[in-house]
């Protein structure tokens, strides 16, 4: 019993990674598109930066990569 409430235990800790995983990679694809937007509609970088709590180097290379 003690072996199925640890394999249990395992699978529920690598559900919980990948749930977060998932949360972290889509809040980081809605960045990118709000960066993107923002950019396009003349909003300065360094507006962008304080408004999203990004770096203006960080605020570039997504503008780069989209």
């Amino acid at each position: 019993m003690d072996y199925v409430r640890s394999e249990w235990g395992t699978i529920e800790d690598a559900r919980q990674e990948g749930r977060e995983e998932g949360l972290a990679k889509g809040r980081e694809k809605e960045r990118r598109i709000l960066v993107k937007s923002l950019y396009d509609n003349g909003v300065a970088i360094e507006t962008i930066a304080v408004s999203v709590g990004l770096s203006e180097p960080a605020i570039r290379r997504l503008l780069d990569e989209a």
